[in-house]
């Protein structure tokens, strides 16, 4: 797998979702809501021969700067299991090329993801990423 290739076609996936400002690296400046897309870990050689890697990826969803009922409000239909504003809709129903899959595993709540000195509220989805060792 090819690291730029595949956390570009997350941000294709996420970009089935309207409205959602989607950024495929780290960025220092945020306009909600917006996802970002976070390096991986990478775990070589997860069966023989360079068969599959395995890697450990992220996407942050930020929805506001303030904590409230909005923000709850906003951020709910993207952690929905299901529904057009889904990220685990949206990764499950997309047709990868770059690996054989990327699903969302677990959700969080970071107590504060911070951009260029600025919190925001934001739940971030934990990938596994499998797909043919290179």
């Amino acid at each position: 797998m090819n690291l730029v290739d595949v956390m570009e076609e997350i941000g294709e996936a996420l970009r089935a979702i309207d409205g959602l400002r989607v950024h495929t690296h780290p960025v220092d400046r945020l306009e909600p809501p917006a996802a970002v897309v976070q390096f991986p870990v990478i775990n070589y050689d997860q069966s023989f021969g360079r068969g599959t890697d395995i890697w450990e990826g992220g996407i942050v969803i930020a929805v506001s700067r303030v904590w409230d009922r909005a923000a709850r409000d906003n951020i709910a239909p993207y952690v929905d299991g299901s529904g057009s504003e889904s990220v685990h809709a949206a990764l499950r129903a997309h047709d990868w090329q770059t690996c054989a899959f990327a699903r969302a595993t677990r959700l969080t709540w970071p107590a504060g993801y911070q951009v260029a000195g600025v919190d925001f509220v934001a739940a971030r989805f934990d990938l596994d990423i499998a797909g043919p060792g290179t």
